[in-house]
């Protein structure tokens, strides 16, 4: 581990640092980040590296699918690394890359490892703000204890802001405002301000240029309302976000507010993205559409639409176990404020604002993503929220009813093992819509006006974080041979090697070598190749005496003419099972003791020691003789009794009951 590894501690507030990425040198010779800043950094460091932006959308402003995506790109990839070395603004990753990324909505984020750790005060993250933020991710090999609560609401895309004209009020093709618009009229994405439209949502695609606002969804975030005062649509992440609401005038018709085609969209669903491992924050609600009144101010029953709302952000936890104690993991999107009948009721913890009256109202943020993985589980009840945030509710005095914002999509709830989820509950809700009050109609006018719930979000199973493993060489090399594979798995107390090529030119030898920490290694041994061949050949080599922990092997290949290529790497974690002793016999035993090993015995690193009912050593001389997998002990000097044969053999110990008679 790094130099942020801790053992018992306690931990709240942020405790993560973020880093910009703006270009990426990862190649056969090359694997290091330019970072924006590398404050916080340090060598050693477990590292994020995840994009949160990167993919394409249609943007044909004429139809309907404006906004959908094209192409999901390097958004939603994310893994795991270490910083290998820090030069200047460049950092050297330790391990190679097993994703693809690009420098748009790219971050590194630090992970800090603990031992046990105990929540002691609300655990947050920095908000998502210019290519940053919106991740808390922290590791504990053994337990994770909640005395508080992890709350990332509201922290991953923001909500689209109101229009800052409120001079314009059109209904998005020329100058009238009255009169039903067929919907093919309100246009799907504008520039700046035109046409009195406020902005679309924050989400995994960048703004088009000059498209920023209109009532089209841009991907997972939602789209704006429109003149005359129609809702805003809710952000998405699994669950799509609602519809915003309609305009309408209980006494007569009219404005283009009114027509079903120019309520803002919802954010489109993100749910069959995440079968490639991608993970996302919550989709921004598109911002509330403003013509007659200024923006709401700091407190108080002020005038105004209402901007979107943000989504949440994303947490990642591993552990051995996560103790909830009846606490939370929450992750929603965030409501700023919502109107229950006449009374105004803030839930903006940062500026306390407050509803706005007389204009529409902004749509819900997503629920963000939540990946826990444990090696056995949960107790003491442990909440976990990932639901979509209300749209706002609009509040008027007049005759006009203002459209409300739709509901925001819920979220995903990603675990390793379903089987150990028993002490987990899960919120998962779309978020429901705004609604429309109006004092003078109280009888008809508390409705939603067409404005729509988001839908809810998953909960997901079979989680495998996504790790990078490899450490990085220089590969630029071209090799002489098509090596297919090349793997590692512990098996009774060895570790098996295997690899296999395709084509051999020249191929005079391999040359295996293992390192206990990936970065120095040493040779293990030499098979001689297949010289000049076409056909699949297989390779295999045991390794009887495995660190415990971790194991690296590298395999290189040599040319007849002495030229050097490394081929790859494998990792084996090794949890040191497996006997030494296969056989012992005759037991009981008169003057001689057989073993017979699950590997070679080699003397150098043998220990042999015989002990008596007490536990005391006994002090007899016994011989050894050694031979590939068995040793003989010549044992006439030992008393008869019951003795414990402890046996060492490399990093393995075993002790068995003998009787000498």
């Amino acid at each position: 581990m790094g130099e942020n590894t801790y053992a018992q501690t306690s931990i709240s507030g942020v405790i993560n640092q973020y880093a910009q990425v703006t270009a990426i040198n990862s190649s056969c010779s090359t694997n290091n980040l330019t970072l924006a800043a590398t404050t916080g950094f340090s060598i050693g460091d477990r590292v994020l590296l995840i994009q949160m932006k990167g993919a394409t959308v249609d943007g044909t402003n004429s139809s309907a699918s404006f906004g959908n995506i094209t192409a999901i790109g390097n958004a939603g990839n994310y893994e795991f690394n270490e910083i290998l070395d820090i030069q200047g603004l460049v950092v050297y990753l330790k391990y190679t890359l097993i994703h693809s990324y690009n420098p748009v909505g790219l971050q590194l984020v630090t992970v800090p490892q603990y031992s046990d750790v105990t929540i002691s005060g609300t655990l947050s993250a920095t908000p998502w703000s210019n290519g940053t933020g919106g991740v808390l991710v922290f590791e504990a090999s053994g337990n994770v204890e909640f005395n508080a609560d992890i709350n990332v609401e509201g922290l991953g895309f923001r909500g689209g802001n109101i229009n800052a004209d409120n001079s314009i009020n059109s209904c998005g093709y020329g100058t009238s405002t009255s009169g039903l618009v067929p919907p093919g009229y309100i246009i799907y994405a504008a520039a700046l301000n035109s046409k009195g439209m406020a902005e679309k949502g924050e989400g995994i695609s960048e703004y088009i240029t000059a498209s920023q606002y209109g009532r089209a969804n841009q991907a997972n975030s939602g789209g704006s309302g429109v003149s005359s005062n129609s809702g805003a649509g809710g952000g998405a992440n699994y669950g799509k976000g609602g519809l915003g609401g309609r305009q309408s005038r209980p006494t007569s018709g009219g404005g283009c507010g009114s027509t079903v085609g120019a309520q803002g969209m919802g954010g489109i669903t993100l749910s069959s993205y995440f079968s490639s491992n991608k993970i996302f924050m919550g989709g921004g609600g598109g911002g509330g559409q403003q013509n007659n009144f200024t923006s709401p101010g700091p407190s108080g029953n002020l005038p105004g639409s209402s901007p979107g709302n943000p989504g949440g952000g994303i947490v990642i936890i591993k552990a051995q176990t996560i103790t909830g104690n009846s606490h939370g993991i929450y992750a929603g999107g965030l409501n700023y404020r919502c109107l229950i009948r006449s009374t105004l009721v803030s839930y903006n913890p940062l500026n306390n604002l407050k509803r706005a009256i007389g204009d529409s109202g902004g749509g819900g943020g997503a629920g963000g993503t939540i990946l826990l993985s444990t090696s056995t589980g949960y107790t003491n009840n442990l909440t976990v929220d990932v639901s979509g945030g209300r749209g706002d509710t609009s509040y008027t005095y007049t005759s006009i009813d203002l459209g409300p914002g739709g509901g925001g999509g819920g979220g995903v709830v990603w675990v390793n093992d379903a089987s150990l989820n028993a002490n987990i509950t899960t919120m998962l809700n779309g978020g429901v819509s705004g609604i429309s009050w109006n004092p003078d109609y109280p009888a008809v006018c508390q409705c939603a006006w067409n404005a729509t719930n988001g839908d809810p979000g998953a909960v997901l199973n079979n989680l495998v974080l996504q790790e990078s493993t490899t450490p990085f060489s220089n590969t630029c090399t071209s090799v002489p041979i098509t090596l297919l594979d090349f793997s590692g798995k512990e098996n009774n107390g060895k570790i098996l090697l295997n690899w296999s090529t395709a084509m051999e030119l020249d191929n005079d030898r391999f040359v295996l070598e293992k390192s206990i920490d990936g970065s120095t290694y040493q040779y293990l041994t030499t098979i001689d190749g297949g010289g000049n061949s076409s056909t699949l050949l297989s390779y295999s080599y045991v390794d009887y005496y495995p660190n415990n922990g971790a194991n690296y092997y590298r395999l290189k290949q040599y040319d007849f003419n002495g030229t050097e290529h490394t081929d790859g790497h494998v990792y084996v974690q090794f949890s040191g099972s497996g006997e030494v002793i296969e056989k012992l016999y005759p037991n009981p035993f008169a003057d001689e003791l057989i073993l017979e090993g699950s590997a070679p015995f080699r003397k150098e690193q043998t220990i042999l020691n015989f002990y008596d009912v007490l536990g005391s050593e006994v002090s007899s001389v016994i011989s050894a003789s050694y031979g590939g997998q068995k040793i003989t002990l010549q044992t006439s000097g030992l008393s008869k009794g019951v003795y414990m044969l402890k046996i060492t053999s490399g990093n393995k110990t075993e002790t068995r009951r003998v009787i000498k008679e």
